[in-house]
């Protein structure tokens, strides 16, 4: 049964249903999740085919209570779900391949967010893995950082391969070739957990060397912030003569109410520009944020990032490294209602497709479970914070949603929804699309 849309500012978009969600332990507090085609079926048959694996970090850590002393005192791990392409009943499609524990490179490492990328350029997907730390004082905090573990296909497994070391915990990291030269690098943020007292607002790069290890970092200041920076996105935002081959970043900086544009000069330098909100927003916004090209047609990417009050606020770029705002009139914002965890910090908010509208982003929130806005193409979105079907059941009470991905885990040509649920037990949620292809008159 496939549901049409109510009509939004004289667009009509039919709303995705999902199946029952299906629920898989992974461990307790797990954070950052990531989906991509990363393995074969099996060990015999190790070529890739197509169906996305899932990767979750378990951080052990409970980030719900503001406290980074509240550690149980395991290590951090990454677990990494293979796709058996068995959708029939969703609870049959992921299958635990291997968990991964960073405590055997570095001792009492918290793992925070992780991404799927090629960083050393044989074909195959890496896992790159943020690290923060704990504070409790009985023991000694763990390495802080990025852990970069290859896909070694005589064993079908991760195994280690580099670790580049940070000045501070981070959590949110992006990953693009920021210098053009066919490697992967990675741009990182002060985790929000770090107890205030210095200047935390921070981004680190740290490039890849061509073969998959992490030179030393290159720190940006923000600001003199004591609230740390979190999480920052890449994308392109500057169509400049040269600009369009150098992926950009963008920060949100929580003490200031405002974000930071940071336009790639040349993979070594950045041109900081501050951001700021019209005078009727304010945008109390610390953590996750994500580019992509809302606005058909256009060659820049803009922004989307969630406040703390519940308003999505979309930033459009200018094609200059510069970005726009207008909620007078506009519709730039969107309401996405009240209710915990709005008034948590951090949300997770993540681009993607969940209709037919392939080149019409939509977005996924962790709001209390999860919300989705489907993207109209040019720039705004349709949402309904009234209508229950935005509002997707996760299938467990247990556990609040703080990342939230969108991948076509079943190969329908429709985005799936997995779900990071941080709690004790913690699990992850798989919400396979219903989406069908009808004909409107």
């Amino acid at each position: 049964m496939v549901a049409l849309a109510s009509t939004a500012n004289g667009q009509v978009q039919r709303i995705p249903e999902f199946e029952p969600a299906a629920v898989i332990g992974v461990g307790p507090y797990p954070w950052g999740v990531a989906a991509a085609d990363a393995l074969g079926q099996s060990l015999q048959d190790p070529d890739l085919d197509g169906y996305p694996e899932v990767a979750v970090v378990v951080g052990q850590l409970d980030i719900t209570t503001g406290n980074p002393g509240y550690w149980n005192g395991n290590t951090g791990q990454v677990v990494v779900l293979r796709n058996t392409q068995n959708w029939a009943n969703p609870a049959d499609g992921l299958d635990i391949a291997q968990t991964i524990l960073l405590d055997d490179v570095q001792p009492n490492t918290i793992s925070a967010d992780v991404a799927w990328a090629d960083m050393d350029g044989d074909g195959r997907l890496d896992l790159v893995v943020s690290a923060t730390t704990h504070f409790d004082g009985n023991s000694e905090p763990g390495a802080v950082g990025i852990y970069v573990y290859r896909y070694d296909e005589n064993s079908d497994r991760f195994v280690f391969h580099d670790y580049g070391s940070t000045t501070y915990p981070v959590r949110g990291l992006t990953i693009a070739d920021f210098d053009n030269d066919d490697d992967m690098d990675v741009a990182v943020g002060v985790d929000f957990l770090i107890y205030p007292g210095d200047n935390h607002d921070f981004i680190s790069v740290l490039k890849n060397d061509g073969t998959g290890h992490l030179e030393p970092e290159t720190i940006f200041n923000l600001g003199e912030s004591n609230d740390p920076t979190g999480t920052v996105v890449s994308g392109v935002f500057d169509l400049t003569p040269g600009g369009t081959t150098l992926p950009d970043l963008f920060a949100f900086r929580a003490e200031f109410w405002d974000g930071v544009s940071m336009t790639n000069l040349d993979g070594t330098d950045f041109e900081m520009t501050t951001v700021t909100p019209d005078s009727c927003a304010e945008w109390d916004i610390r953590d996750f944020v994500a580019s992509a090209p809302f606005t058909s047609g256009k060659m820049s990417d803009d922004i989307a990032a969630v406040a703390g009050d519940g308003t999505l606020h979309v930033i459009h770029s200018d094609g200059n490294g510069g970005f726009t705002h207008n909620c007078w009139g506009g519709n730039d914002d969107v309401y996405l209602g009240s209710g915990n965890p709005l008034t948590y910090r951090p949300l997770g908010i993540t681009a993607g497709h969940l209709n037919a509208g392939g080149s019409k982003p939509d977005l996924l929130v962790a709001k209390e479970g999860i919300v989705f806005i489907l993207g109209k193409g040019d720039g705004t979105f349709q949402y309904d914070a009234q209508d229950q079907r935005y509002s997707p059941d996760i299938g467990t009470a247990n556990g609040l949603v703080f990342r939230a991905t969108i991948a076509d885990l079943d190969q329908d040509g429709f985005g799936d929804i997995i779900t990071s649920n941080h709690g004790a037990p913690g699990s992850i949620s798989v919400l396979i699309n219903k989406f069908q292809l009808i004909s409107i008159p």
